[in-house]
């Protein structure tokens, strides 16, 4: 129970006008899906955002480097979406509770390779 209490209470706080800090959001997925069905993934999945309340500055730290993404807060939880150099499109949504659903709307080659991922996210 109080990890949904810690989740609610930075969410309220990274909403507040207020609010002086900066936050790290840690999402560990341990499903995906593809067009061939939902499987375990075989290697760790681990996305981080860290959440500047003070200057409204959302940012994304992958495997690949970090990217300023928009955060919404919205239902009790938040959204992140993040437009790549390509212009592919990725959200990650997490709920009250942390859990959470990382998806991706990417095109290669002009060939639609969506992909969506599953899991739990914690503040730290």
């Amino acid at each position: 129970m109080r990890p949904v209490i810690a989740f609610t209470i930075a969410l309220i706080c990274w909403g507040a006008a207020a609010a002086d800090q900066t936050d790290t959001l840690v999402c560990n997925y341990q499903k995906y899906a593809t067009s061939e069905g939902v499987q375990s993934v075989k290697k760790p999945f681990v996305l981080t955002f860290i959440i500047d309340s003070k200057n409204d500055a959302a940012y994304l730290v992958g495997n690949n480097g970090s990217s300023k993404v928009q955060a919404i807060p919205g239902g009790g939880g938040i959204t992140f979406i993040e437009i790549t150099g390509s212009g592919n499109i990725m959200t990650t949504t997490v709920d009250s509770k942390g859990v959470s659903v990382h998806s991706r709307h990417t095109q290669i080659e002009g060939e639609v390779v969506p992909s969506q991922y599953y899991g739990v996210c914690e503040f730290r």
